[in-house]
């Protein structure tokens, strides 16, 4: 099982790798995403239900190879929320780190591209019931595709949809997560 130490042990060790190099800040970036997340299927049949919020993550990449990216996340997936009938709800809080590779594909002069993602999520979830507070940890696969389009030479917007799984057997919420962002990115030189 990846653990939490796993994943940022993976994430020092792609940086330091990459610190040998001269060219480490002409290839490292920072970026802000927020948007949508929804909790697919989780409201279907139930009234006064909420399945989606506003989401953000902040993360850190590295340019490992030509149009090959490696980035660490901090995402949060905001809270969805379930009337389960008299005095009774339920709602689900997730926060997650995600180490992913991002494969860009240029178009035309190379300021836009297409990018694929994959990658792993560790995930912590708190469930909070009238009776109970149940709190789960697990680990998932993050797909995702999007676009990326530079504005400057070191300024780029990008758009994105991904989806990778929150929950467990300990938990209702055990659902797949599908995020739609829109962020900036900035690249050091």
């Amino acid at each position: 099982m990846i653990t939490l130490e796993k994943l940022i042990v993976a994430a020092i060790l792609m940086v330091s790798t990459s610190l040998a190099s001269a060219e480490i800040f002409d290839s490292l970036y920072v970026s802000f995403d927020a948007g949508k997340s929804q909790f697919l299927n989780s409201c279907r049949g139930i009234p006064d239900c909420k399945d989606n919020d506003f989401s953000h993550r902040t993360s850190l990449g590295l340019l490992v190879a030509d149009f090959t990216n490696a980035e660490l996340g901090y995402y949060s997936s905001g809270q969805a929320m379930r009337n389960e009938g008299t005095n009774s709800s339920n709602s689900i809080d997730s926060v997650e780190w995600q180490l992913s590779g991002i494969r860009y594909i240029p178009i035309g002069d190379g300021r836009f591209s297409v990018f694929g993602r994959v990658g792993l999520v560790h995930w912590e979830a708190a469930e909070a019931r009238i009776a109970k507070r149940i709190e789960a940890s697990g680990n998932s696969i993050l797909l995702g595709v999007g676009g990326k389009y530079f504005i400057t030479k070191t300024t780029a917007a990008r758009f994105q949809l991904e989806t990778h799984k929150i929950g467990n057997a300990s938990t209702t919420w055990n659902k797949d997560v599908v995020f739609l962002g829109a962020g900036i990115l900035y690249q050091f030189h």
